[in-house]
């Protein structure tokens, strides 16, 4: 097993580097999905190369605020998705129809590797953990 950081964006990094044929997994660090427009293409990436990846946030709000962004992302997605059928095989009611799907995050869960020392937070005052809750970005 090895473990590789890196300095450059995640969607440059699967780009460019020969590595990239060995990521299993992509674990993101209190990720901010809403809040950083770069996750876009990051997230684009990491779907089109059908990687495994979780993300970790500091609170729930901050997770949903991640759902919706990822919600954005069905427009782009859509050219890609409708050159994707299902057969007749696949489907109950007959006929071909187009799958649409988007990026979303599983349930959160707790994280059980969550930096132990509590935040403040003086404008919602609500404590906080960095790394609090972990989900997995379903594709």
């Amino acid at each position: 097993m090895s473990v590789t950081r890196f300095s450059t964006s995640l969607q440059d990094y699967i780009r460019y580097s020969s590595e990239t044929d060995s990521i299993d997994l992509i674990i993101c660090l209190n990720a901010g999905l809403a809040a950083y427009p770069s996750w876009r293409e990051a997230v684009l990436t990491v779907a089109e190369k059908h990687i495994k990846c979780y993300i970790t946030d500091f609170c729930l709000l901050s997770l949903d605020m991640s759902q919706q962004a990822l919600n954005s992302l069905l427009p782009l997605l859509q050219p890609s998705l409708d050159s994707l059928s299902l057969s007749d095989s696949q489907m109950a009611g007959g006929g071909s129809q187009t799958v649409a799907a988007c990026p979303r995050l599983s349930e959160p869960l707790i994280n059980p590797f969550r930096n132990p020392f509590r935040k403040y937070c003086d404008s919602a005052r609500l404590a906080w953990f960095s790394n609090a809750f972990i989900c997995e970005l379903q594709l």
